[in-house]
């Protein structure tokens, strides 16, 4: 059986309380935009897509080892964005400003470690808290859509304490997705 997975830093209750609020101010932009769910605000290190189950004690392990290795640190989302994609959903997200360097090299390690274990990594990558989607609609009306953003106050959130990746299962349904925990790793 397979187990699609990915490997995020969450962020505490208040930072989530934050984002709500954002998109309670943004909602009043009446976008075409599904907000993301507190509960599923997170933001992504390694994607690694569909694996056996098998494999997931083992991936755990090492994901373990990686974090014994790496100090807790800061990151704050700190400037609000657009992300226009052409054949996929646009996002609207929260940009990450604070510790970037540890947070690149976590994602270093962990990626190296998948990439060992014949999981392939993107070189590229982004930092993010996804705030919401953009529904599926012509190119004009998303990018008028996404220009709103622009004029938008807004101000950067709280910092907060990155002490722990997640690792989750992506669980797909016609509802959509949501993510069920199956491990949590400390960092020193």
């Amino acid at each position: 059986m397979k187990q699609r997975l990915f490997i995020a830093i969450d962020p505490p209750e208040n930072i989530r309380q934050e984002i709500t609020g954002l998109q309670q101010d943004l909602d009043r932009l009446k976008l075409p935009v599904i907000f993301e769910l507190p509960e599923k605000f997170h933001v992504t290190l390694n994607f690694i897509g569909a694996v056996d189950k098998d494999f997931t004690g083992t991936l755990a392990n090492r994901i373990r080892e990686i974090t014994m290795n790496f100090q807790a640190f800061n990151l704050r989302p700190y400037f609000l964005e657009t992300l226009y994609q052409k054949h996929d959903q646009s996002l609207i997200y929260l940009g990450l400003a604070g510790d970037l360097a540890n947070l690149k090299k976590i994602r270093l390690a962990t990626g190296q470690m998948l990439a060992d274990s014949g999981i392939p990594q993107k070189s590229k990558y982004l930092p993010h808290l996804t705030v919401a989607r953009m529904k599926k609609a012509d190119p004009v009306i998303t990018k008028t859509a996404l220009d709103k953003i622009i004029d938008f106050e807004f101000q950067p959130l709280s910092s907060f304490l990155v002490d722990h990746l997640t690792l989750y299962e992506s669980l797909l349904s016609q509802k959509g997705s949501h993510y069920r925990q199956v491990g949590r790793f400390m960092l020193q």
